[in-house]
């Protein structure tokens, strides 16, 4: 099936918000209806030293920042799931700071992974049009003369804004980048700040592996290194992959099994890196997944037009050793966008004052980390979608608490949910708490009230039928409706990624 397509049809109700904006009533805990504007940005902290970079020599620690791709946590034995697919990860936990409500800003790969690079919001960074093809652009370009080229367009990252490996390198850091998703694109602004960076669109774990061998001595020798590794493993076309894959009996129990043996998969694989580079000593390492994958929870399969727990949670772990970071699982709402400011204090490097994120280093220490979780438990999150399939449509996302409202801009509708009581989100509580959809849509008044950056440039790519093809196998094509076949696709286009 494939990505993007329509707002969310499934069994929760949704009532118009604009029906509830007349209430006027506002709760204590969200009194703060300034949110995007007067909260949420970079902190100062003085709960590690302030050369928390450096070892007891005087020498800056290597930073290591993993992303893997499409990863919900609740399939990891270390969130609970009743099946072993992640060994290592589940033992690396033990010893690391564990973000147990961590956010994307968006639900799928180019604005969730801007905000990792930027520590801003994707309508603040602009990256909201990536290697996404819609139906709107294809069947204009088809109804063109046989020799008129149809285009994708692409809205990069504005070349103002710095990214991460370019503050890193700024720094004097070595900087190595490699990945698999075609998303991380240097045409949109990835590439940026890497004295080396490689993607390749059909790279596995062995491959990245391979590549980071490839660098080996290098990266290994002289100034310390920042590196960033993209892993697209746990994405669709998902293989089945021995001796961990046991095909589910129904379609969507076996899609659930290759998804499964493609963790296990990547597990491994990032043990072995572990081990090779010696990422217990001297370095600061942090794993983090850009958006999660639905299930049927909300009557589709993949990461489409929608903000729900299932894509919108996902994997957040910082662990370093050199730093006697203790075992500990942190319970306060936290966001991709706090990733920049977090990696860039723990380098001793400035923080920018202007970002949307918050540097987690308070939350890293036993001792002081109870105290500092009061200054994050008030805080407001916040996530967007948009789909350019048959018209322009955006959802907007507000955590706060254990509440999450989901507005759907082209239909006026919204939902509110209790992610805790309810992690599936299947009872909507508009109409049973007005009061909080009313505050919480306050905050979203102000976070919107920035408006969404306009493209300084765009960039055309040929969306030929190789293109299209490569798309729609990864999902990257928008629908207006909904479908629900991604499981045959999945299991008849199955590849080598070679």
């Amino acid at each position: 099936m494939n990505d993007g397509s329509a707002e969310d049809e499934g069994t929760t109700r949704r009532i118009p918000c604009a029906l509830l904006l007349g209430l006027g009533l506002f709760l204590q805990c969200c009194d703060d209806t300034s949110g995007f504007t007067a909260a949420g940005r970079f902190q100062e902290s003085a709960s590690l030293p302030a050369d928390v970079s450096k070892g007891a020599a005087g020498v800056r620690r290597n930073v290591v920042l993993i992303l893997i791709d499409t990863l919900r946590p609740d399939h990891l034995d270390l969130h609970g799931y009743p099946k072993e697919t992640a060994p290592f990860l589940n033992a690396l936990g033990r010893d690391s700071v564990v973000f147990e409500r961590a956010f994307s800003s968006s639900s799928w790969t180019a604005p969730s992974t801007a905000s990792v690079f930027t520590g801003l919001y994707p309508p603040r960074h602009g990256l909201i049009q990536g290697f996404r093809a819609n139906l709107r652009s294809w069947k204009a370009g088809a109804e063109r003369s046989a020799g008129e080229e149809k285009t994708l367009i692409l809205t990069p990252l504005p070349e103002e804004i710095s990214t991460l490996p370019q503050r890193f390198q700024a720094a004097g850091y070595r900087t190595y980048g490699a990945a698999a998703n075609i998303n991380i694109d240097e045409r949109v602004g990835f590439a940026r700040g890497f004295d080396r960076f490689e993607l390749d669109t059909k790279a596995d774990a062995e491959d990245l592996f391979r590549q980071v061998e490839e660098w080996g001595a290098e990266i290994e020798s002289g100034d310390p290194y920042y590196l960033y590794l993209h892993f697209n493993d746990v994405h669709r076309p998902y293989e089945g992959r021995e001796p961990w894959y046991e095909p589910g009996r129904q379609k969507l129990d076996d899609f659930v099994a290759r998804y499964d043996s493609e963790i296990r998969y990547l597990d491994g694989h990032l043990e072995a890196l572990y081990r090779k580079l010696g990422w217990d000593r001297n370095t600061v390492l942090m794993m983090v997944s850009d958006h999660g994958e639905e299930f049927g929870e909300h009557g589709r399969i993949g990461h489409q037009f929608t903000l729900h727990q299932e894509v919108n949670r996902v994997l957040m772990m910082v662990h370093s050793p050199a730093l006697t970071l203790p075992g500990r699982r942190v319970q306060v709402n936290v966001s991709l966008v706090d990733v920049m400011p977090t990696l860039l204090e723990l380098a001793s490097l400035p923080v920018p004052a202007a970002g949307d994120g918050m540097s987690l280093v308070p939350l890293l220490r036993d001792g002081v980390a109870q105290e500092s979780e009061a200054s994050f438990s008030d805080r407001t999150l916040y996530a967007h979608r948009a789909n350019f399939a048959l018209e322009e449509k955006h959802l907007y996302g507000v955590i706060h608490g254990d509440y999450r409202l989901i507005e759907n801009t082209a239909t006026g509708e919204c939902g509110l949910f209790n992610f805790r009581a309810d992690p599936l989100e299947t009872t909507d509580l508009s109409e049973e708490k007005p009061e909080i959809v009313e505050a919480l849509r306050a905050k979203l008044s102000a976070f919107k009230g920035q408006g969404i950056r306009t493209a300084h440039k765009t960039v055309d790519i040929l969306l030929d039928d190789k293109m299209m093809n490569l798309l729609e196998e990864l999902g990257y094509v928008e629908q207006d409706e909904p479908t629900n076949d991604a499981h045959d696709k999945d299991k008849s286009n199955t590849q080598e990624r070679k």
